[in-house]
């Protein structure tokens, strides 16, 4: 098992994640996603930006990541994904 920590809000260092991992380890059997954050922001509020980040932080990275690593995770015959935050 090994375990790798990276920052889901910069983009440079996920985009490349997955491939840094097939390279030290040729495959990959499971994924966990564990990245999340909250913000507390008034509802009336207009900052598009704040939301952004947090569907960002929330939705975009993870899917992104479990969509680069899907094809290993199928090809090892018993790959699994869980995603909490």
């Amino acid at each position: 098992m090994h375990q790798e920590r990276y920052e889901a809000e910069h983009h440079s260092t996920h985009r490349h994640w997955v491939d840094s991992m097939i390279q030290r380890f040729g495959r990959i059997n499971a994924l966990m996603n564990n990245a999340g954050i909250a913000l507390t922001v008034r509802v009336e509020a207009d900052n598009d930006a704040d939301l952004d980040r947090l569907s960002a932080v929330n939705l975009k990275v993870p899917l992104q990541i479990i969509r680069k690593a899907l094809p290993l995770l199928r090809k090892s015959g018993h790959g699994r994904v869980v995603s909490i935050a």
